[in-house]
């Protein structure tokens, strides 16, 4: 019976860690780079002013942020924010965001004087996302960047 026990606690184990290995988790941030880079985009993991972490990506075509957010005392943070800003587009005509906006279900836009046009999508509850999930919506964002940049030329 212990025996039982102690090999379905050790497989238990495994398999969790597995899982864990092929989840992307907020409060770790390495899991989240780890998948960026999987994919193929270039990071940089570094800290906020606040002392969060935040991650600087490269995509074709554009730099963008992953910020985390829900974080107690920098870490444990719960969600991911992806975020392009394209700092010198303040004139960004407003039937662009209303039009993109209308369509689109990963990304949204908004223009502020303060940082110019910006794409944003949010991503709340990363705690043991799978990494196709991750993937799948990493694949939208990108496609929305693309399709922003595409628009706004």
């Amino acid at each position: 019976m212990r025996t039982s026990f102690i090999l379905a606690f050790s497989m238990a184990t495994f398999c969790g860690g597995a899982a864990f290995a092929q989840s992307v988790n907020a409060s770790y941030p390495a899991t989240v780079v780890s998948a960026m880079q999987d994919l193929g985009y270039s990071t940089n993991l570094t800290e906020d002013s606040y002392g969060d972490p935040i991650i600087y990506a490269d995509i074709p075509g554009k730099s963008y942020q992953v910020l985390f957010y829900g974080c107690s005392e920098n870490i444990d943070c719960k969600d991911l924010q992806l975020r392009a800003i394209y700092e010198n587009q303040t004139n960004t005509s407003s039937s662009i965001p209303a039009t993109y906006n209308a369509d689109r279900m990963v990304g949204k836009i908004y223009v502020s004087a303060e940082y110019g046009t910006t794409l944003e999508h949010t991503i709340i509850g990363v705690d043991g996302l799978s990494r196709s999930s991750f993937n799948r919506t990493i694949e939208k964002w990108t496609a929305a960047i693309d399709f922003y940049n595409n628009m706004s030329n």
